[in-house]
């Protein structure tokens, strides 16, 4: 105890001394403490938390009694250079990212609560007062700093020693007493504290808070691990919430815990901490905590090489969660993981940031295992034609087959939702129409395919090689070895079906007939011989354009036409007229789309047109992108390529989902590489 008091003796003559000598300093010392005080503005509780949380402190007890505000820890106690931390602006002896503070400036903003504080810790008072400071310095108040020189309290307020000492008999160590508290100030702080501010701690276990105009309010931290993780269990009067921590070096990433299982936290929740929270969101629905830059009220993260280096070392986090996901997907924990990474928010320069390394980190590393042993990058990943329309990609994928042995495990695709779906932004590989069509002449693999996706596939499989064959005159075509499902429920090949006369099932007949156009099911009558599908359509547009039917009857010869010589967006309002829409031409608002089209049951349809060259490459501007993103299935961009006197117009539903694009530094425009589509040919008159 003698030697902490004399600290306390020893700095504050040493400082008493410095505010002799230069006066101006210390008026200008005052004003950069307002400054402080004003930037830090309801941050009192949190610069104290984390004080008491590097002191390795387990219980924390927030206190009022009448005017006086207490804020009492049981961690390690004050010496002296802890004293001349909190005294001197900037000489913190913490390391950064070693510890939460690092600044040395986070606790002058206790001094927007109190002008007079004690502090009780190492069995000795001393004070922070403006007042006294400016008596015993002959100065004006507004010219003395609060937080400056540490005067040892002799002699203590009877009621304040009465408090401290019932304190320190329920074992804190270290009592901060805030005399004459702005006590509606830090209420008004206090009312916003969420569990979050307790999940990146080190050592707190509980809280309690005991203060007028709140309700008692205790938090209860529990710390485990798993096999796999950390996990941290926060307690309240009202609520439990669980998190997953994944920790490397000074990088956190926090994902909540429901039943087990991950799932999105709240909006309010996704923030990134900088040990404490920021107001600045997430890319996806978790927390994310690192050593991140911030402006001086640390309630934005700024970007500057501390912020990227960290940001890059989350990315390399998120990959490995990834890995983790896919490695122990019998757990059951990660159901949701690419879900969450499906609805990413990329709209800061932060999460920008983030989004560009972490695509770099996905596709370079091989963290896919395969069933045949390969280990792949998603980029290597194959994928169903994007053509190819397969409601449940995953089925397909478990039937041991070829297509088996370049797909995940069963367990991933049976425990983890939208593998398929996360993976096709990265993959640049498809499964060929060679290796599925001779999948489907598998008795053993078709037998356990449901007749929607059996006929899903035989659909794909027929539609393409059409237009293979279209492409490529005398290719040779082979669809009868393909096997089709009959009346009496056999797997029998298209040549066997039609050399016995047999009948095709008629649930599949009819998921047939209604997915196949006219002209495909004429095609597939020329190729094979089979007789037993038919069809009353008079029209044969794909469903895929998104819009009401529209009948072609050839009885009348109308056949469409489009006038050559207007330009593409007059084009594209024809079409949609054809299609029985009611277009408006709203390009020169520069919406993010061209065209307005209601069709005849009120859908809106917002259309970007761009004409385009044989090999149907495009790109998105930001405000495009934008809008594509705000419309969704309601989005299409119609793609119109002239060849002599027939115009191919394609239709891209959601581009965002159903196209693959490469971010090129050409006034920020999105490149399409791939993508989803139908075809339609027009002659132009």
């Amino acid at each position: 105890m003698g030697n902490f008091q004399n600290a306390v003796k020893k700095i504050s003559s040493g400082f008493l001394k410095e505010a002799k000598q230069s006066p101006k300093l210390l008026s200008d010392m005052a004003k950069m403490e307002y400054y402080m005080a004003e930037s830090y503005s309801g941050r009192v509780f949190i610069e104290l938390l984390q004080n008491a949380d590097d002191a390795k402190s387990t219980k924390i007890y927030v206190y009022q009694n009448g005017e006086n505000l207490y804020f009492a820890n049981n961690g390690k106690a004050f010496d002296e250079d802890d004293l001349v931390a909190i005294s001197r602006s900037g000489a913190s002896g913490k390391e950064r990212g070693k510890t939460i503070g690092y600044r040395g400036v986070g606790f002058k903003s206790v001094s927007s609560i109190s002008e007079d504080i004690v502090i009780y810790s190492s069995n000795t008072y001393f004070t922070f007062s403006k007042s006294l400071c400016a008596k015993v310095l002959n100065m004006e108040q507004k010219d003395v700093p609060t937080i400056r020189i540490p005067v040892l309290l002799e002699d203590v307020p009877v009621a304040v020693k009465q408090d401290v000492e019932m304190l320190c008999r329920s074992g804190f160590t270290t009592v901060f007493v805030f005399r004459n508290a702005k006590l509606d100030l830090f209420i008004d702080e206090i009312k916003t504290i969420d569990t979050g501010y307790f999940l990146f701690l080190n050592s707190i276990q509980e809280c309690r808070i005991d203060v007028s105009m709140k309700d008692n309010m205790t938090y209860f931290v529990e710390r485990f691990n798993d096999n796999e993780n950390s996990h941290i269990i926060i307690t309240t009067n009202d609520s439990k919430k669980e998190w997953m921590i994944v920790k490397e070096k000074n990088i956190s990433v926090a994902f909540l815990i429901e039943d087990g299982v991950i799932v999105p936290c709240s909006e309010a929740d996704a923030v990134y901490h900088c040990y404490l929270p920021t107001l600045d969101k997430s890319i996806v629905p978790c927390k994310i905590n690192a050593d991140f830059s911030t402006d001086p009220s640390r309630k934005h993260l700024t970007i500057d090489d501390k912020t990227k280096d960290a940001l890059i070392q989350v990315s390399e986090i998120f990959v490995n969660i990834l890995s983790m996901a896919i490695q122990n997907a019998e757990s059951g924990k990660y159901k949701n993981i690419f879900t969450l990474f499906l609805n990413k928010s990329t709209l800061s320069k932060v999460n920008f940031f983030l989004d560009e390394n972490l695509e770099i980190g996905i596709t370079k590393m091989k963290w896919l295992l395969l069933n045949n042993g390969e280990k792949v990058s998603p980029k290597d990943y194959k994928l169903f034609p994007y053509t190819f329309e397969l409601d449940n990609p995953a089925q397909v994928r478990k039937i041991p087959s070829a297509l088996a042995l370049e797909s995940l495990p069963s367990i991933v695709y049976d425990m983890i939702d939208k593998v398929d779906e996360f993976i096709s932004q990265f993959s640049r590989k498809e499964f060929t129409l060679d290796e599925i069509a001779d999948t489907l002449t598998s008795r053993d693999f078709v037998g356990q395919l449901n007749v929607e996706t059996h006929t899903q596939l035989v659909t794909n499989v027929v539609r393409e090689t059409k237009i293979k064959s279209k492409l490529n005159p005398g290719a040779e075509v082979s669809l009868d070895k393909i096997l089709v499902k009959t009346e009496t429920q056999e797997n029998v090949s298209i040549k066997d079906l039609v050399s016995a006369k047999k009948t095709i099932d008629k649930k599949m007949k009819q998921e047939l007939t209604e997915r196949l156009g006219n002209s495909e099911i004429q095609w597939l009558q020329e190729q094979t011989g089979i007789q037993s599908l038919s069809s009353n359509k008079t029209q044969d547009i794909d469903n895929n354009l998104g819009h009401s039917s529209v009948i072609w009857d050839k009885r009348k010869s109308i056949v469409p036409h489009i006038s050559k010589w207007r330009d593409a967006e007059s084009k594209c309002i024809e079409i949609e007229k054809i299609l029985g829409n009611e277009p408006i031409d709203v390009s020169v608002k520069n919406l993010g789309y061209d065209i307005l089209s209601t069709t005849p049951d009120g859908t809106k349809r917002y259309i970007e047109v761009k004409s385009v060259k044989k090999d149907f490459a495009f790109s998105l501007t930001n405000n495009e992108y934008t809008a594509a993103h705000e419309y969704g299935d309601d989005y299409f961009v119609c793609l119109l390529c002239e060849n002599e006197n027939v115009l191919e117009v394609r239709y891209i539903k959601n581009p965002l989902v159903n196209a693959k694009f490469e971010k090129r530094i050409r006034q920020w425009e999105w490149t399409c590489l791939e993508f989803n589509s139908t075809i339609q040919s027009f002659d132009i008159s």
